[in-house]
Parts: C-alpha cells; sequence; structure tokens
C-alpha cells in the first residue's frame, strides 16, 4: 500500500504578495518592512483534508481573498505514476475544498532523492511529461509543483506555477542547501536574482528564473526550500519589488 500523504494548511488574509515556499508558506503584507507569517499552522497526517476556512474581515473593500493550502506529499525517486497520482489526488482533494492555491513540494514530481540520476536526460524528459499530465487536472485552480528542468544546458531545481490548465512559468531556485545530508550543488545550478529568461516546453515559451505572476490581482512569488532559510532571502527582494 501506497503510504498516507500528510498535509499542511496555512490560513490568512492576503493583501497583495504571497512569497510561497516549499513545506513553507509565508503570507505576506507589503505594509511591513520584513515578512510576517499569518494565520494558523495545523499539520494532517493522514489522508488530505483541509481543516480551516479561509476568512477575515477586509481592511478595505478592495482587498483580494485567496484560500491558499500547502501540501506535503509522501513521493517517491522516480517513481513516475505514484508521484503523478500523490499530486492528482492532493489537486482533486484542494477544488473539493474550493482551495484558490495549492502550493505542493520541493521535486515533488520526481521525488527530491534522485541524486546523480538528476544528470540523466530521462530525468528531466519524464518529469516534463508527468508535468504535461498533470496540467489537465488544473480547471479552475492554481498549483505549484516542483521539478527538476536543464536550461541553457544546466539543471535547476524550479516551482512550476499552474491555474485553469495552463503553465503560466518556472521559477528557479536562487540559493542550494549544501549542509548535513544535502549536497544539491553536485546537480543544480543557482539562478541569480532579477534575471528573467525563457524555456520552450513543446510548442510554447514559458518565462523562467526570477518570475513574479498575478492571480486574480495578487502577485505571487516562490521561494524554494533554502530560499526561505538565507539571510538576503528572496522574499525580502520580492517585497522590495512590490
Amino acid at each position: 500500500m501506497a503510504p498516507d500523504a500528510g498535509l499542511t494548511l496555512h490560513s490568512g488574509r492576503l493583501r497583495r504578495f504571497l512569497v510561497c515556499s516549499s513545506l513553507n508558506l509565508f503570507l505576506c503584507h507589503l505594509c511591513y518592512p520584513y515578512t510576517r507569517i499569518i494565520g494558523a499552522e495545523q499539520e494532517i497526517k493522514v489522508s488530505l483534508v483541509f481543516s480551516n476556512q479561509l476568512f477575515a474581515h477586509s481592511l478595505n473593500k478592495y482587498m483580494k481573498l485567496l484560500k491558499v493550502a500547502a501540501g506535503v506529499l509522501n513521493q517517491i525517486p522516480l517513481a513516475w505514476d505514484h508521484n503523478r497520482k500523490n499530486i492528482v489526488d492532493a489537486i482533486e482533494e484542494a477544488k473539493r475544498q474550493e482551495v484558490s492555491l495549492l502550493c505542493l513540494t520541493e521535486l515533488c514530481i520526481s521525488g527530491y532523492g534522485c541524486e546523480d540520476a538528476f544528470f540523466a536526460q530521462n530525468t528531466i524528459d519524464q518529469s516534463i511529461a508527468s508535468l504535461l499530465e498533470i496540467v489537465p487536472y488544473t480547471n479552475d485552480i492554481a498549483v505549484a509543483v516542483g521539478l527538476p528542468l536543464r536550461h541553457n544546458n544546466r539543471t535547476f531545481d524550479v516551482a512550476c506555477l499552474i491555474a485553469n490548465k495552463r503553465i503560466l512559468g518556472f521559477v528557479a531556485k536562487q540559493y542550494m542547501a549544501n549542509n548535513g545530508v544535502h549536497y544539491e550543488s553536485r546537480w543544480f545550478q543557482p539562478w541569480p536574482p532579477y534575471v528573467r529568461d525563457e524555456i520552450k516546453i513543446g510548442d510554447f515559451t514559458y518565462p523562467f528564473g526570477d518570475v513574479v505572476f498575478d492571480l486574480s490581482g495578487v502577485r505571487i512569488g516562490f521561494e524554494i526550500c533554502e530560499d526561505a532559510w538565507v539571510a538576503n532571502r528572496p522574499g525580502r527582494i520580492l517585497y522590495e519589488r512590490g
């Protein structure tokens, strides 16, 4: 039997900006100079259940509200069918719970622990194939998924934002984890801040790199794991960019 999936839900009031991190979700007010974590965190170990309803009294009538969920899945390196099923199941449950934005984990498509298999072109190709199979399930929801991608002959750890069956773009991780059991710089290149490029997948070209998205009037940027643990974190730069 496949292990049960877990899910963490952070909920709160969103004014203008979100900074989304793998395993962490930071809901940011631009009216403060530093990021504040808003709302309660609750971890659910068995089944994909969302426990809290996003609600808040608007400070002004123009505030836009989104229901946001961060999901943690039990993925297996290179187990493409298993990983894809977990992702699709999470998306379906999120839609049932009327979630607006679902953030899934770093490298959830391929699995995190692929190690030197990240060097293999087949790992990149299979990740892209799985991504394209997941896209049709994203009607009426925005979903962030993680996967490895190769760009200009270098491999990057990226988050892909999908909404309403459309890929909106890819954000590349800027800081690699290299302490303890982590040695990400063996496989991945860090992406420089402020740099945006394009990548072609199939017949379409998408934004790639340091990308900011707009979702129903809410600007969304991403931090991927280690990005959130460094002093000059991308979230600060995103705040300064407005």
